[in-house]
């Protein structure tokens, strides 16, 4: 959104209502030269190193515009960096609240005899949730 020079995305009402937040996304392949030993040998390595590149480039913006800055990197492998998960949890947690408050009316299916189950996040986004809980990634 805010093209060169600035950060990736601005996102509003995020992670509450009438907050933006400003995202930093990026794909790290952890085999590059300056990464691989180290990488070989820590989990994340690569992620970490990019999410931590990331964050310094922009945290006095984020600072001065009183913004949350979230940094979200994933591994060319696909490994999902600590910060992407802690977005991840974030709106997972926040889905919970809107269907726990009946905010959420969508994805309701009707079973016979006029029985509805609760209702549920996109499939693509209850895949990933349900791998989540299902292995307590915490970040």
């Amino acid at each position: 959104y805010t093209g060169k020079g600035g950060p990736d995305m601005v996102v509003r009402n995020f992670p509450k209502p009438g907050q933006e937040a400003f995202a930093e996304v990026s794909i790290v392949n952890a085999a590059q030269t300056s990464l691989r030993a180290k990488a070989a040998k820590t989990p994340l390595f690569a992620a970490r190193t990019r999410e931590n590149e990331k964050h310094k480039k922009y945290a006095e913006a984020a600072r001065a515009s009183r913004k949350r800055q979230y940094d979200i990197v994933l591994e060319a492998h696909g490994a999902f960096g600590p910060g992407l998960i802690n977005v991840i949890r974030i709106a997972h947690n926040k889905y919970k609240e809107l269907v726990k408050g009946g905010m959420v009316t969508h994805g309701r299916r009707t079973r016979p005899h006029g029985r509805r189950d609760q209702p549920r996040p996109p499939v693509g986004l209850a895949s990933l949730l349900a791998v989540l809980d299902a292995t307590h990634i915490h970040h």
